[in-house]
């Protein structure tokens, strides 16, 4: 269906197409946003390259609030010029560039994710910020990653639900692109699925660190206070790129079955704490 017939069909939708150079026109896409009052801003920016993705130039648009934003950190192209002092990458990452730049492999462009976020948080204060990394078809390395940050735990929710989806779609599909590899270099078809001979290692090991990362996160919240309310230990850990809810989940009744916490305002028959109830975790040290 053409654009045109699509919004005929839908009454209440406004297209508006602009071919404007994004770096030039920041101002013109926060007054948009702000021209109708009940509006909500959900900004997706898909640049070519990094120099776009300057946290003083997009900082307007990270402020806008109510407001959501979704970003493709190109990952892949960052890494191969990182440490070329030509490039103005402290635009990006702020003051913590010459650390990163002491860093190698998996661990630099995992921490640069990181630091990225926690400017794009810091520009738009933001109160959260996901992140979800994307495997190369051909290669076991990361093309790019995509950050999202949110004001409302709710958007973290909404996230975490599609990464759930997204990761198991991502391994299909890469599983299917190697056998056709297969399949042209041998001319031979397997009568095993494409997943049974799936090869994978840099996803795994990156999700591995992550559940160790958000496990000695939460620790660490849970003993530096007296209670830690239930919503904001699942954020703290569902901000983690690869970690779910049931292994969240499972920590808790670890721990619980271990007498290192204690939930508090659990009602009569519940097992474990929920969200919006006001319930707490107490940290028992042994």
């Amino acid at each position: 269906m053409r654009l045109k017939e699509f919004c005929s069909e839908v009454s209440d939708l406004e297209v508006t197409l602009q071919n404007w150079d994004f770096t030039t026109r920041v101002s013109d896409i926060v007054r948009f946003a702000k021209a109708r009052s009940k509006s909500f801003p959900f900004i997706f920016i898909d640049p070519t390259g990094w120099e776009p993705l300057a946290i003083k130039l997009i900082t307007p648009i990270l402020r806008l609030e109510p407001g959501e934003v979704l970003i493709n950190l190109m990952t892949s192209w960052i890494r191969r010029f990182l440490t070329d002092e030509t490039k103005h990458f402290e635009r990006l990452l702020g003051s913590d560039l010459p650390r990163l730049r002491q860093l190698q492999g998996e661990e630099q462009e995992e921490e640069l994710v990181r630091s990225y976020a926690a400017e794009v948080v810091k520009a738009g204060d933001f109160k959260y910020a996901c992140t979800l990394p994307v495997l190369k078809s051909d290669q076991d390395a990361f093309h790019f990653h995509m950050i999202y940050a949110t004001r409302h735990i709710r958007g973290v929710e909404v996230f975490k639900q599609t990464e759930r989806s997204v990761i198991p779609f991502m391994h299909e599909a890469r599983a299917k692109a190697q056998e056709r590899r297969r399949v042209a270099q041998s001319g031979q078809y397997s009568v095993l699925p494409p997943e049974a001979k799936y090869k994978e290692r840099r996803f795994t090991e990156f999700q591995l660190r992550n559940l160790e990362i958000a496990k000695n996160e939460l620790i660490k919240m849970l003993r530096a206070s007296e209670q830690v309310l239930f919503d904001d230990a699942w954020a703290k850990v569902m901000q983690h790129s690869a970690v779910m809810e049931n292994d969240f989940r499972g920590w808790l009744s670890e721990w619980k079955s271990s007498s290192s916490l204690i939930f508090v305002n659990l009602d009569p028959g519940q097992k474990l704490p929920r969200k919006d109830a006001g319930q707490f975790l107490k940290w028992i040290e042994r």
